[in-house]
């Protein structure tokens, strides 16, 4: 009795998140029994949470030896396998704890989340059906069911799972976050960016939220109502893109009882500045000045109530300091043919990209139409096929490193063709033609269909009508570039 009440109090303390202590009674309860097969789980799970996957492994693996006929040590050394890009034995193991139990919630579950990563969505959402049926009441189901039938487009559908996912956990902050991008995909702005609050309660949520001695603004506090005079600091929170993004709403800010200080990421400084936007810039890392309260950029639309009939949409809203606009159109008087520029890949460290980026062979039927300028708008040179596609497009120019002289040479040219990348949102910003190559499902902000933005009216998107090709999206963009040549 005392070496299960022992696992009790270890597993009790594991799930607080004190793993070393954890790890303190898992080790006097081996001391006694070293046959415990749920302690060496307990332990391979701790490794887990620590990253020490491959010590992991081997203590579930030894828990397995010990007891076989344990669905939750199948599915948690599939969890390892999982985090180690081993798909193959993750699925093998998933499938192991459903031959032990059918109706194994968590492994059914986790294989609609394993296919729906290797892009085998039928299969996925076969599984996440299975897992929901099995246990109805399980939140965490319900969103991975909702995951990919957002993936499939059946966004209502997706909806009404991480509805009933919050139904059954009203704080479930993932749940909240998913179901803010569903609702936002399909332009329903003033439920879905109130959702998307929610977001600093997610734990694995990728930005931290900031913490200053001042509040944060109220989050019932309505910007279009404020009668008395704040100041107001505003700050982002993602990357490039979303900041380039949400920029516009600082011209909102202006007339009203509201003086707006904005924390400026270092690229985008110039450009900031130049567009008179808010009352005071500064640049991340100064001192702070003095404000009544704080706000993280994204949540502005939220405060004044943003819908997709008010959404600010004048371009441009970003404009190029004057020395920087004048030197890259003196530079570029010389190429007298229609200039484009193109840029394939974004971050390559970001999960999404696989989907989003394009290589050499989509985009082979691209570089042969002629009477083009070709200009490279890739921020570095650190990408897949940069050199085989340099040649291939024979550029005339590489876009500059600072993101302000990069908008300097976008500025100039006569259209950009771009994937979903910071790129793509410069343009649209700069209020210049642009054509985004959208991946089947796309990103909340490119909604789900038609060839318009609801955010940057210069643009034309061209979208993935099978999941993975390309081969359709160029075509058009050949025959469309084609007519405007």
């Amino acid at each position: 009795m005392k070496v299960v009440d022992g696992l009790d109090q270890a597993t009790e303390t594991y799930l607080f998140g004190d793993f070393a202590l954890a790890s303190e009674y898992c080790q006097k309860i081996l001391d006694k029994d070293p046959y415990n097969a749920g302690t060496w789980h307990l332990l391979g799970l701790i490794a887990h949470q620590l990253g020490k996957n491959e010590f992991a492994e081997t203590l579930i693996k030894n828990a397995i030896l010990l007891k076989n006929n344990d669905a939750d040590f199948y599915n948690n050394l599939g969890r390892v396998y999982f985090s180690n890009g081993n798909f193959q034995a993750a699925e093998i193991n998933y499938l192991n704890a459903i031959k032990i139990n059918s109706h194994h919630t968590k492994s059914l579950s986790n294989l609609a989340g394993l296919f729906r990563t290797i892009g085998d969505l039928d299969k996925a959402i076969e599984y996440g059906r299975l897992a929901s049926e099995s246990d109805p009441s399980d939140h965490e189901a319900r969103v991975n069911l909702g995951n990919v039938l957002k993936d499939q487009k059946q966004i209502k559908s997706a909806i009404k799972e991480y509805r009933l996912a919050i139904n059954l956990k009203p704080d479930f902050a993932l749940a909240h976050w998913n179901l803010s991008l569903a609702l936002l995909s399909v332009g329903q702005f003033e439920e879905g960016f109130k959702e998307m609050t929610w977001r600093w309660k997610w734990v694995d949520f990728p930005s931290i939220e900031r913490k200053f001695e001042k509040p944060k603004l109220d989050i019932s506090k309505n910007l279009n109502t404020i009668t008395k005079s704040i100041k107001l600091y505003i700050y982002p929170e993602q990357g490039l893109g979303d900041t380039i993004q949400f920029l516009r709403f600082g011209k909102i800010l202006k007339g009203k009882n509201i003086f707006s200080i904005f924390e400026c990421p270092t690229e985008l400084l110039p450009l900031v500045e130049s567009s008179c936007l808010f009352d005071k810039v500064v640049c991340q890392g100064d001192d702070l000045p003095d404000f009544d309260f704080h706000v993280p950029l994204m949540d502005l639309p939220y405060h004044f109530g943003v819908n997709i009939k008010n959404l600010p949409q004048k371009v441009p809203y970003i404009r190029l300091p004057s020395y920087i606009k004048d030197k890259w159109s003196e530079k570029l008087k010389i190429y007298k043919r229609f200039k484009v520029g193109l840029n394939w890949q974004g971050n390559i460290l970001n999960p999404l990209e696989r989907l989003r980026s394009l290589n050499i062979e989509n985009l082979n039927s691209l570089s042969k139409v002629k009477n083009v300028n070709w200009f490279n708008l890739q921020k570095t040179s650190n990408r897949d096929n940069f050199t085989e596609i340099s040649k291939l497009f024979l550029f005339n120019q590489k876009g500059p490193e600072p993101l302000s002289e990069l908008a300097g040479l976008i500025n100039v040219l006569d259209l950009i063709i771009t994937n979903d990348t910071a790129i793509a949102h410069l343009a649209g910003a700069l209020g210049k033609p642009v054509w985004v190559l959208l991946h089947y499902s796309a990103d909340w902000r490119w909604q789900l269909e038609g060839s318009q933005s609801s955010w940057y009216p210069t643009a034309k998107l061209f979208r993935q009508k099978v999941r993975g090709q390309w081969k359709e999206v160029i075509g058009e963009v050949v025959n469309e570039l084609s007519k405007n040549l």
